[in-house]
């Protein structure tokens, strides 16, 4: 398989916000893909300090272009933030192949369920109480593997939405497998990453 490379790019406030962070920097890269056909379907991202709390204070893309990560790190962004002292960008660097490769999935499923059956259970609750006005609290009783919530900001219409994400073990290398946020999915897109450590871009 031909090299991939990356770049780091890690969030230096102590009391950041990570998933928030990491939603605008999904967001980045959404734009820059939208505007650059020969990246499209081919960067992933990754999440190095990824844990139980949040996805981390670093925030990695991963590709098989030096040329088109290199644009993507030096976006408006990515510049400003960098320039304030609030994010650490890394330099663009070809990533060892012997890592372990992972999979960050966008989980729409997640969402459709806790939507869906949320609704279901407060029609039925109303119904039972013939109460109009009445107001059920509802609660989601199916059950996932462990995922983060990341809010992002849609380029079309402005509104925010949440990306589920999770992250699985993967058997085999797929390079140009993400979505247009450079997350793998449970079907159609199947991109690994290498499980990138941040002492490689120190």
């Amino acid at each position: 398989m031909s090299s991939r490379y990356g770049f780091v790019v890690e969030f230096v406030p102590e009391s950041a916000d990570c998933n928030l962070l990491a939603g605008r920097c999904i967001k980045t890269l959404h734009g820059f893909l939208s505007s650059n056909e020969n990246a499209a379907n081919s960067i992933g991202v990754a999440f190095p300090l990824w844990g139980i709390q949040s996805v981390g204070k670093a925030i990695a893309f991963v590709g098989p272009s030096e040329k088109e990560l290199v644009g993507l790190s030096y976006q408006p962004y990515f510049s400003m933030m960098k320039q304030e002292g609030l994010f650490n960008v890394s330099s663009v660097q070809v990533l060892p192949e012997q890592l372990p490769k992972v999979r960050f999935v966008r989980n729409q499923t997640i969402a459709k369920t806790f939507v869906a059956s949320k609704r279901r259970r407060m029609s039925r609750a109303i119904e039972r109480s013939g109460c109009d006005n009445y107001i059920p609290q509802a609660s989601e009783e199916r059950e996932f593997d462990f995922f983060h919530r990341i809010p992002i900001e849609s380029k079309c219409s402005q509104q925010e939405f949440v990306l589920h994400v999770q992250k699985q073990d993967a058997r085999e290398v797929n390079a140009a497998g993400f979505n247009s946020y450079g997350l793998a999915t449970n079907q159609r897109w199947q991109g690994s990453v290498p499980n990138i450590d941040l002492p490689l871009f120190s």
